[in-house]
């Protein structure tokens, strides 16, 4: 019985110290920086199917071999954003830990909100990176090829036309893409920034409860000490 009573003292010591909530949470930051390569690995997938093995299969010369060297750099700039994404997951992980101070009451409530900040907070870094840097980068192959893909019998003057819409459309396209982004990451600071004052506004609340049992103890134990020493006062 004592070692039952030992085991739930301790696992309860867990949940109130708030660790039974943050370890899992660490753990599963570790797994989304791992899954940060299982999605680039996706993606350079779909570049394969769609790029390599889709339109460029229809092509020849230079615009195949331009459309090769372009699909690298892409490839390249996607596993060095798994790179990033992965160290942006092992920093929140170190970081986790610290939302919780000791003795504080309310502890799933901060932990909740570092988890939902930065799972947002993972997806507006990463749109504002790879749909931008793909779009840059199938504009300048447009460029490079003289935009015969898009259209084989384009003339001069129509060349031009086409450049022109399609760098209109490439800086609305980033616009967008880095609003979007904007707007996730405030979203996600307002929702974790919401919830841990609520956590931190009821552990202040209960540390000045607290301050104030603890000094009106203290006056009446003043107090007590001095009615003795005020009855043997002869005067």
């Amino acid at each position: 019985m004592k070692q039952i009573k030992f085991c739930m003292s301790k696992f309860l010591s867990l949940i109130d110290s708030g660790k039974f909530f943050i370890q899992p949470v660490r753990w599963l930051y570790v797994l989304f920086a791992c899954l940060s390569f299982v999605q680039a690995l996706l993606i350079l997938y779909l570049i394969y199917e769609m790029g390599i093995d889709g339109i460029l299969q229809y092509t020849e010369g230079w615009i195949k071999f331009s459309g090769y060297l372009f699909c690298f750099i892409f490839a390249v700039f996607v596993i060095v954003s798994a790179i990033l994404m992965f160290y942006f997951w092992m920093n929140r992980s170190n970081k986790v830990v610290r939302v919780v101070n000791e003795g504080d009451q309310i502890v799933a409530m901060p932990v909740w909100a570092h988890l939902v900040q930065s799972i947002l907070e993972s997806s507006g870094v990463y749109l504002a990176i790879i749909p931008p840097t793909g779009a840059v980068l199938f504009y300048l192959w447009c460029i490079f090829t003289g935009f015969k893909y898009v259209d084989p019998y384009a003339d001069a003057g129509d060349i031009f036309k086409i450049l022109l819409a399609g760098l209109l459309a490439l800086v609305l396209f980033i616009f967008i893409c880095l609003l979007l982004s904007y707007i996730i990451i405030l979203i996600a600071h307002y929702i974790g920034e919401s919830i841990r004052v609520r956590a931190q506004i009821a552990n202040d609340v209960r540390d000045l409860g607290d301050i104030h049992r603890a000094a009106t103890l203290l006056r009446e134990a003043e107090s007590t000490a001095a009615e003795p020493a005020n009855e043997a006062d002869p005067s």
